[in-house]
């Protein structure tokens, strides 16, 4: 069996097409792009994401929480897409 089966693999796309979404509400129309932001300060952002994720799950799992989720999986998309390695791949 893979490591990740058709059906997770589905369900995860379904997963990152929300968070992109997210990216793409009104509210974050006027924010810099990601591609303008150092590492370092997309780094922070994370740990801020990470931090307001932990506190979702450790008051119990709501709307909030995917909402958390879905930044944390932006901006670590963020961060990938500025590295250079994966500049080089597209």
């Amino acid at each position: 069996m893979p490591r990740v089966t058709e059906i997770e693999r589905k369900k995860f796309h379904s997963i990152l097409d929300a968070a992109i979404d997210k990216m793409n509400r009104p509210k974050n129309a006027n924010k810099e792009h990601w591609s303008m932001i150092p590492a370092y300060k997309l780094f922070k952002l994370l740990e801020i994401e990470v931090k307001e994720l932990d506190l979702e799950v450790a008051f119990g799992c709501t709307h909030n929480t995917l909402e958390e989720c879905y930044d944390v999986i932006n901006i670590a998309m963020m961060i990938a897409y500025n590295t250079e390695l994966f500049k080089n791949d597209s």
